[in-house]
């Protein structure tokens, strides 16, 4: 009865922790993101990638979930999408629903349905203050995601 309990109690420990538990809510980069800095806006930082989802469930993920921060903790300003281009909303300005339905969130990047093992893109805009102190990170409630240090040019266009 001894082996049974202990088995069973280690098969309930495996399923609990913290955000590195494979089974609990962790996104991770699928691939090294890219992080830009705009040649016109030097303190402006365009984070571009990937996020694959490594629990075994879905995740629902909302933009107002994500937030940048600083080495200290300090919450740096920023915008969250998932999406890898722009999306117009099909509404104008007095004629948009409140809330918006679930499928024009998704299709404008704002909320994604990700089940596990399956990746999203997400861009993520911040821009750096007097007083903030790189590495930066995002945290989305779960758990949180490095942001590289290697900040590359913004691609022409």
């Amino acid at each position: 009865m001894t082996r049974a309990a202990l088995l069973a109690a280690a098969v309930l420990l495996a399923g609990c922790g913290g955000t590195s538990s494979p089974n609990f809510g962790s996104l991770g980069w699928a691939a090294p993101p890219k992080l830009f800095k705009p040649a016109r806006l030097p303190d402006d930082r365009v984070l571009i990638g990937q996020v694959r989802n490594n629990s075994f469930r879905d995740l629902s993920l909302k933009v107002g979930d994500f937030k940048v921060h600083d080495a200290t903790g300090a919450l740096i300003e920023s915008t969250t999408q998932f999406t890898n281009s722009y999306a117009h909303g099909l509404y104008g300005a007095f004629q948009r629903p409140n809330p918006l339905p679930p499928d024009e969130l998704t299709r404008l990047g704002l909320e994604v349905n990700l089940p596990g093992g399956k990746t999203t893109p997400i861009t993520v805009a911040f821009r750096e203050t007097k007083g903030s102190n790189p590495p930066y990170e995002i945290d989305y409630g779960l758990g949180s995601l490095a942001i590289p240090d290697n900040i590359e040019p913004a691609p022409a266009g």
